[in-house]
């Protein structure tokens, strides 16, 4: 039940104090009521204040649950009532009966994870007034002990970034979108079983359209070449879209580019993606860098390697290894998606140099999880050229037009 009045909102109960305290001074402070409750009654009483107090006592006493009734019982004043349910509520608890609550705080499989945290808060709140204060790092491998076993994946993507630099407010958002991807999937299986009238099928092979097996477990045989994951070795071994090559690399331009200029550079060896490198192709590495570099200094519209990144994708699709070589502008009607923009300025586009050091180093590219690369291509955007943060593509499509224009004229005037 909510409360009531132009405001809706839950009533108080057991669990909801430092929410509904929160709204209902809102409230009260829009009504310009709040002053009867934290300030001084007047001596004499005035009209206007009787009357005040009168309607902010009411609309409290209207805005919590049965069972909290009791507690306001024989409050005359609304002060008095405010007071009383301060008092309960924020009564320190013992550490054993915060811990055996914080034990039984379980999300079930399915459940509404925004109710869980809510109630989560409001436990480590209640530790704080109690004195047991818990830092945010302790905090963060405790806000996944109540959850089921579907949000491992958000464990395992959170072991990827350095724990100095884990956040509350970080670890949130990705809980968050993980029940918003599960509740998204669900959606669209009972869309598709309302529509077909069945449930889903099984996933098919994307070559052979039979079921029980994935592409790479089965010899491609005739539909290797049909594949669109194929499109990048038909393009290399095209003379007419070869824009440089050697015995060792070829270098193409991207057919749907995110910058105005967007290159890929891809090594003749039948390399698929960067997980298959060996320590003998650092070489390789640097020679197909150097192609790229030499692609660039050969442009004579004023833009130079200063404006440009070399770098590989970290979940690459494609067939056949191929390093990004895209100046940083990203004025590109074919940049049409969210994913698309975080392919380019997030963690998921691995510079040149860390993969090539991570080789010498190690020998072999570790294959990050699918998780973490979930996560990434889900990261809020953010410009690439200054901090400015943006709800819609279209939005950061406009403003990076406008950082473009700005540079644009800054070389008529060096010029």
């Amino acid at each position: 039940m909510d409360a009531p009045g132009l405001f809706s909102f839950p009533r108080l109960n057991n669990q909801n104090w430092r929410f509904w305290s929160f709204r209902m001074e809102a409230l009260l402070r829009y009504d310009n009521r709040w002053y009867v409750v934290h300030e001084p009654a007047p001596v004499p009483v005035t009209d206007r204040w009787d009357e005040d107090d009168r309607k902010a006592n009411a609309t409290i006493c209207l805005s919590i649950d049965d069972d909290q009734i009791c507690h306001v019982r024989g409050a005359t004043t609304a002060a008095e009532s405010w007071e009383r349910l301060r008092r309960f509520h924020e009564a320190p608890h013992s550490e054993v009966a915060l811990m055996q609550k914080f034990s039984k705080l379980r999300l079930p499989e399915g459940g509404n994870v925004h109710e869980h945290l809510a109630q989560l808060d409001d436990l480590f709140w209640r530790m704080k007034l109690s004195g047991l204060g818990v830092e945010d790092k302790s905090k963060i491998p405790m806000m996944f002990v109540g959850l089921p076993d579907s949000y491992d994946v958000v464990f395992k993507a959170l072991e990827w970034i350095p724990e100095a630099e884990q956040t509350m407010f970080q670890v949130r958002i990705m809980i968050v979108r993980e029940y918003d991807r599960q509740q998204m999937m669900k959606r669209a299986e009972k869309q598709e079983e309302a529509s077909t009238g069945t449930s889903k099928p099984a996933a098919k092979c994307h070559l052979c359209k039979q079921a029980g097996h994935k592409r790479n477990q089965k010899m491609f045989g005739n539909f290797r070449n049909s594949d669109w994951r194929n499109g990048l070795l038909r393009d290399m071994k095209d003379p007419t879209k070869q824009l440089l090559r050697t015995d060792l690399a070829v270098v193409i331009a991207d057919k749907f580019p995110r910058s105005k200029h967007h290159y890929l550079v891809l090594p003749v060896e039948d390399i698929d993606t960067i997980y298959e490198l060996k320590p003998q192709h650092a070489s390789l590495l640097e020679d197909m860098k150097a192609l790229g570099v030499q692609k660039v200094e050969q442009l004579k519209d004023g833009f130079t390697l200063a404006d440009f990144r070399f770098g590989f994708h970290m979940g690459a699709k494609l067939h056949r290894l191929h390093l990004h070589v895209i100046s940083q502008d990203f004025v590109s009607d074919r940049l049409r998606k969210y994913e698309q923009w975080n392919g380019y300025n997030t963690a998921y586009f691995m510079p040149f140099e860390d993969i090539l050091n991570e080789l010498k180093e190690k020998g072999k590219i570790a294959r990050r999880p699918k998780a973490l690369i979930d996560r990434l291509l889900q990261t809020p955007l953010v410009c690439n050229q200054c901090p400015d943060r943006f709800d819609s593509l279209g939005g950061l499509k406009s403003h990076l037009d406008n950082h473009w224009l700005e540079k644009s004229f800054k070389k008529i005037n060096i010029a």
